[in-house]
């Protein structure tokens, strides 16, 4: 589903490095990941028009990463860097 300009919506990234599951739980791995390999975030994004981007919230409660437990208060350094990863990905796709 695509989002328009200035409305918020789930931030889904792709590229060849998302992963490709979690290891023996298929169900998280289908309520993550869409079939053609979309990685749902959990990250409220805003997207202008002028090609910038901001994170606003989240819309799970909780971050799992690297099996530790992550809540929004400190997730905010982690947005930090999933936006110039963000940028980095774009950047790529535009000048390939």
């Amino acid at each position: 589903m695509t989002v328009p300009f200035g409305k918020p919506g789930e931030l889904w990234i792709r590229a060849y490095s998302t992963m490709l599951g979690y290891w023996g739980d298929e169900e998280n791995t289908k309520k993550t990941l869409t079939k053609d390999g979309w990685l749902k975030t959990g990250d409220q994004f805003v997207l202008q028009e002028n090609g910038y981007a901001i994170v606003v919230g989240r819309l799970k409660d909780m971050i799992i990463r690297g099996g530790e437990n992550i809540f929004p208060k400190v997730s905010i350094m982690i947005h930090s860097v999933r936006f110039i990863l963000l940028i980095y990905y774009l950047i790529h796709l535009i000048f390939q």
